[in-house]
């Protein structure tokens, strides 16, 4: 190698690698031809080998001005970055995930990568995020998620949190109609927590139509 040839450290080869992931996840508008097929995976794929190291980078990119940027015309909005995010899992991560999901993602994709990732990572603040999500658009505020994907990635990580502070949300879950498999996601998962049994056997009872659903939940749940 060149002497005079100035030498990469790891965190200067990341920057560059996240470079080239930004102009992907833009849409592709500075290429002048199509780049071969899953370039932004082993891209992505390379980034994640680096764990820990990777995320001061992936921290300092404005995954909010990425996806204002992503025209859903033109690109998927896969997220990848967010999906890095998830798969490193470290807990300084949930802050950065949890504001990019509040300011209302413009995909549904994104929108429930983001809950997706902090479901990975399972901090308590992940999970209170989660709940809290829930909690909100049970109450009426249904600008608090971009799809019903988002509920049902948030039921799913509850059931998996085996904490009683999931058992509030996923009751008020339990009550949301007219979205795709709710509330029989909500139920599934409630179920799994033996201090709400007798609450969804009171459910049953009250709202006959959900009788079914609630006796096969409580069976599997044993």
């Amino acid at each position: 190698m060149d002497a005079d040839q100035p030498r990469l450290t790891h965190e200067d080869f990341i920057e560059k690698l996240l470079d080239l992931l930004v102009i992907i996840e833009g849409g592709m508008k500075t290429l002048l031809d199509p780049l071969p097929e899953d370039v932004e995976k082993h891209i992505a794929d390379a980034i994640f080998i680096f764990g820990e190291k990777a995320l001061p980078a992936l921290h300092a990119t404005r995954i909010v001005d990425m996806d204002r940027m992503n025209h859903p015309k033109e690109h998927k909005n896969s997220g990848r970055i967010i999906d890095i995010l998830g798969e490193i899992s470290s807990p300084d991560s949930a802050p950065l995930l949890i504001d990019f999901h509040r300011s209302g993602p413009i995909s549904f994709m994104t929108s429930a990568a983001a809950l997706g990732a902090l479901r990975k990572i399972g901090t308590d603040e992940a999970y209170e995020y989660l709940g809290r999500v829930l909690t909100q658009y049970a109450g009426g505020n249904t600008q608090v998620i971009e799809s019903s994907l988002d509920l049902r990635v948030a039921c799913r990580a509850l059931k998996e949190w085996e904490d009683e502070r999931a058992i509030p949300p996923l009751k008020a879950a339990c009550h949301i109609e007219g979205s795709y498999e709710m509330p029989d996601t909500a139920i599934i998962a409630l179920a799994s927590y033996q201090q709400a049994h007798e609450y969804l056997k009171d459910l049953a009872k009250t709202k006959p139509s959900l009788s079914e659903l609630i006796e096969q939940a409580l069976k599997d749940s044993d």
